[in-house]
């Protein structure tokens, strides 16, 4: 089985479960193979946008003309007032709009993920002396979203420096972005459980990574874990309301 087929299949959840584990730990080991994961699964997004905006774009040209349609055609044998068809052809064509735009902002609307996921900045250079080559790098690749060219550095960086929970982080936020659900909630759950911090981060990412990943069920269990004092409590009880 090739790298592409073994991607479709893992985007579609085809995998056995020792496959999906062996291919995980894979890209956890291989950046070439995140790198492909990621631009198949960004490919795949755009096509699905591509195809919403088509649908919606055929439906704006096609309602308009059958709504007028319907208001201008009299009963047979009653003559409309022009006055009252003029009136009943600006209402229908309101209700029209205000129906298109629902349907737009439903279309078009961010998922819950990309509404509560979003990832701080990274500034690691500032307040580093060491490897400035590396971490700008490391620096620019993710802040820029492109997690498939960054985890490899962080990857990299975190075999000189074990046990920067900053650096871990956002490597569990890279393994998140590109689909590496169980390696980056090992890495989220082991921050979690350090008193530090980076801690509450943890917890809340953990949380993020079943709402990403689509088990709803399991993020409500962690956003209920979340305490009062947490900086992300405010945070846990509006994403609460809303899985």
């Amino acid at each position: 089985m090739n790298n592409t087929e073994k991607i479709d299949r893992f985007l579609r959840n085809d995998l056995p479960e020792e496959e999906k584990k062996a291919f995980e730990a894979e890209l956890n080991q291989n950046a070439d193979l995140a790198g492909e994961l990621a631009l198949q699964k960004d490919m795949e997004q755009f096509l699905r946008k591509q195809e919403k905006r088509t649908a919606l774009k055929n439906q704006l040209s096609n309602i308009g003309p059958e709504f007028f349609q319907a208001a201008t055609k009299p009963e047979p044998g009653r003559i409309v007032p022009l006055q009252r068809r003029q009136t009943l052809r600006w209402v229908i064509g309101l209700a029209a709009a205000i129906a298109l735009l629902l349907v737009a902002r439903f279309v078009f609307s961010p998922s819950l993920y990309d509404q509560f996921g979003q990832h701080p900045p990274l500034a690691m250079i500032e307040r580093s002396t060491t490897a400035q080559v590396n971490l700008a790098a490391m620096e620019k690749a993710f802040n820029q979203k492109d997690y498939a060219a960054a985890l490899p550095l962080f990857q990299a960086y975190l075999r000189e420096k074990p046990g920067d929970l900053e650096a871990e982080l956002y490597l569990g936020i890279c393994l998140l972005e590109t689909g590496q659900y169980a390696n980056a909630r090992a890495v989220f759950t082991k921050i979690s459980q350090t008193q530090s911090s980076f801690m509450d981060y943890g917890q809340w990412y953990l949380a993020l990574s079943y709402l990403k990943e689509g088990d709803k069920a399991a993020c409500r269990r962690v956003l209920l874990e979340v305490p009062q004092e947490s900086e992300f409590f405010q945070k846990a009880q509006d994403l609460l309301k809303r899985v």
